[in-house]
């Protein structure tokens, strides 16, 4: 199956809860937030498959915070992947 999936997110509402919950950002060599997708039963009213969320940790949790909705994707059943590459000559 060479299915591809189309995500947008709303980066407002993600710089937004950063934020206000900064213990949202892991940070190491690079600082990051994590994302979590929810599969939908069915494609919604906008043909969404997915709805994404900040993933959660447990000072967020401590503090009852409401986890927005910061984007949607879908699988795009139309996708046709580029030809292969013929293998190159070793010489």
């Amino acid at each position: 199956m060479n299915n591809k999936i189309q995500i947008s997110l709303d980066w407002d509402a993600l710089l937004n809860y950063v934020k206000d919950n900064p213990s949202a950002i892991y940070a190491g060599k690079k600082r990051y937030v994590s994302l979590t997708m929810f599969a939908n039963d069915g494609p919604d009213q906008f043909g969404n498959d997915f709805a994404i969320k900040p993933r959660t940790n447990k000072a967020l949790i401590d503090a009852k915070v409401k986890l927005p909705y910061v984007g949607n994707a879908k699988i795009d059943q139309g996708y046709k992947p580029a030809a292969p590459v013929a293998e190159a000559s070793p010489f």
